[in-house]
């Protein structure tokens, strides 16, 4: 169940950032966007101003936090290293790594992400030097 909370305050923090315009956000976008119900964004946004990760005062928008926005430029070079991995070496197709790698940011810790996106940018990892095709290890 934790996996899931978890997952779901990156995405609240992932729109916030997305529809923020440098005018703050409306809960009822975010609703809109998520597609629940406003007290359910109202809900989610209360935890995440507990967390110090947005400002929001009643009847007014909302805002990331400096700690809010490191976090979401955290998410969101976790999904490039993961979506370019998917692309590069498993040679998935725009769409398809897209997919993904939005499920698997999720997934991955942040060492692993690391790990693999330093293994790219030291091109171990590109097909030509590893010992077997990697085709040949997917059925």
């Amino acid at each position: 169940m934790e996996k899931k909370r978890k997952e779901a305050r990156e995405n609240y923090l992932r729109i916030i950032y997305e529809l923020d315009e440098g005018k703050g956000v409306r809960s009822i976008d975010m609703a809109r966007k998520l597609k629940i119900s406003k007290a359910s964004v109202s809900e989610m946004l209360r935890k995440l101003a507990l967390e110090n990760l947005i400002k929001i005062k009643p009847y007014s928008k909302i805002f990331l936090t400096a700690k809010g926005k490191r976090k979401v430029e955290m998410f969101y070079n976790r999904y490039y290293v993961v979506k370019s991995f998917l692309k590069k070496i498993l040679k998935h197709k725009e769409e398809k790594a897209r997919e993904e790698a939005h499920k698997l940011e999720h997934v991955f810790s942040n060492e692993s992400v690391k790990i693999i996106e330093g293994l790219m940018e030291d091109r171990v990892l590109e097909p030509e030097k590893l010992l077997k095709p990697l085709h040949s290890y997917i059925g």
